[in-house]
């Protein structure tokens, strides 16, 4: 996952880090991806945003 995120060049939300995870392991649950989203955020490779609708 860490390639993933960290290889892209723009912000990415959670669902869409799920479908690029999904391709490489289709097994992968949307809370593996915002445990491990927010693990990256807890050691301070990530920041978080909110978007407001």
């Amino acid at each position: 996952m860490s390639k993933v995120v960290m290889g892209s060049d723009r912000h990415l939300a959670a669902d869409e880090v799920l479908g690029m995870m999904r391709r490489r392991c289709p097994s992968i649950s949307l809370a593996t991806t915002y445990n491990t989203l927010n693990l990256f955020v807890q050691k301070g490779l990530l920041d978080t945003q909110v978007l407001k609708a």
